[in-house]
């Protein structure tokens, strides 16, 4: 089957490149997209790996883009990182791990991102393409979810993970917590096409968005459930007074209509595991020896064999369950605080340009901070390289967006570029003159 799907990549990919340069980059961003959310490495364990051939696709696509001068500012943003990290490795890390090479592909996919944001905003063809894209993956999900609701043996979980996650459905991913993430984070992506001047555009994506719940609910993942009922009502909360108080309420009504309904599920989730596993057990022991390595870490994906010397537990491959610790006794203090310097600028601008009536991508950035800080406390799945892949490829998404709503406002009426992206009515004008065309 993963054969069959890499030669569908393929021929995808193939028509891509032959495709018009501004219709190019959404095929690429979606075959990227459909591949890391719902053909995880996990898919078939004894054919071709999918996530590595995607990676493969991304590092070929970013450096491609480098090469040609395109969004090097983003390089310059990642250099502290890279030279830490290297200074790191040869004094500190020694051993190359993949999970040292995956930091090179989770930079690169902020780069891709970038690409394909500026391609989806360029018209109203590209960004219904795009919504289209993000529906596919979560009707995927949902229906994959709802057979294995009712019994299916479908995607089966397998060795320790089928024993403790055993009646929770996992789509096609090898852990229901990965699910929740990974369908929160398509729907952050789909929540700015919510407000397209683009009737269809609209609908799409708003579908997105609603059906989403089903899946992550049939999880039962509780800070993946709470989570995206944050994302969503922050997101009603902070859109601009202009718009309509009904409009600003009827996403998170029907969500929360829908949560209803499975919200007895992830109560009995509470009720017959208070604490979550181990996972204070991993937090303390973590705690104890993170001091020792505080400031260098122990290197990307030398955790467990670190710290397995401490825990029998750990030992036996389970990491600590809080991103935040994970990340600071793999990359040390300076690591991580080089590594989150361009999240914070784009944060910094999604704070920024939340100010604006029409920057739909800044608020869906601003509605999604709380619920990654929620995730990444409860858990470490936001670290699986298909996850964090996607989280960065959302990164650069939205930072093109905000970079290049920055620079219009910065310098109203003069024309700063083809990549800037033009909101507000003369961009809504053009894409109803292209729809009406198209008709």
């Amino acid at each position: 089957m993963s054969v069959v799907i890499f030669v569908m990549t393929s021929v995808i990919l193939l028509a891509s490149m032959l495709s018009k340069t501004d219709l190019r980059w959404n095929l690429l961003g979606s075959v990227i997209l459909i591949n890391l959310t719902v053909f995880p490495a996990s898919f078939n364990r004894n054919a071709f790996d999918l996530v590595s051939g995607t990676n493969l696709v991304i590092v070929v696509a970013g450096m491609a883009l480098l090469a040609r001068g395109r969004f090097y500012k983003t390089l310059l943003l990642f250099a502290p990182f890279l030279i830490i990290a290297l200074l790191l490795q040869i004094y500190e890390w020694h051993a190359l791990t993949s999970s040292l090479l995956n930091y090179a592909v989770y930079l690169l996919a902020w780069v891709v991102g970038m690409r394909v944001s500026q391609s989806t905003h360029d018209s109203a063809r590209n960004m219904r393409w795009f919504a289209w894209t993000l529906l596919i993956v979560v009707v995927v999900q949902t229906g994959v979810t709802s057979l294995q609701a009712m019994g299916v043996p479908i995607f089966q979980l397998e060795g320790v993970t089928a024993e403790l996650e055993s009646g929770r459905a996992n789509g096609t991913m090898d852990h229901p917590g990965t699910l929740g993430k990974v369908l929160m984070l398509i729907a952050v992506l789909a929540l700015p096409a919510t407000l397209s001047a683009d009737v269809a555009t609209r609908r799409i994506a708003s579908v997105a968005v609603w059906l989403a719940l089903v899946p992550i609910a049939l999880t039962a993942s509780r800070s993946n459930f709470i989570a995206y009922l944050a994302v969503v009502l922050v997101w009603a909360v902070i859109q601009p007074a202009s718009r309509r108080f009904g409009g600003r309420l009827v996403l998170p009504m029907f969500v929360g209509v829908v949560a209803l309904i499975f919200v007895d599920q992830i109560i009995q989730r509470f009720l017959a595991d208070p604490s979550g596993g181990q996972r204070e057990h991993f937090t303390i022991v973590t705690l104890e020896y993170l001091p020792r390595v505080l400031w260098t870490g122990v290197g990307p994906g030398k955790f467990t064999s670190y710290f397995g010397q401490f825990d029998a537990l750990i030992a036996q491959n389970w990491p600590v369950h809080h991103v935040g610790l994970l990340l600071l006794s793999e990359l040390g203090l300076l690591g991580v605080v080089a590594f989150l310097i361009p999240v914070i600028v784009v944060f910094v601008r999604a704070l920024r340009g939340g100010k604006a009536a029409g920057v739909g991508d800044a608020r869906a950035l601003l509605a999604l901070m709380p619920s990654l800080i929620l995730v990444s406390v409860t858990g470490w799945g936001l670290m699986y390289p298909n996850v964090f892949t996607l989280l960065m490829f959302l990164f650069g998404y939205f930072s093109f967006s905000l970079q290049s709503a920055s620079k219009a406002s910065q310098a109203p009426g003069e024309p700063v570029g083809r990549n800037v992206v033009v909101y507000g009515e003369a961009k809504r004008r053009k894409n109803k003159r292209e729809m009406g065309s198209m008709s």
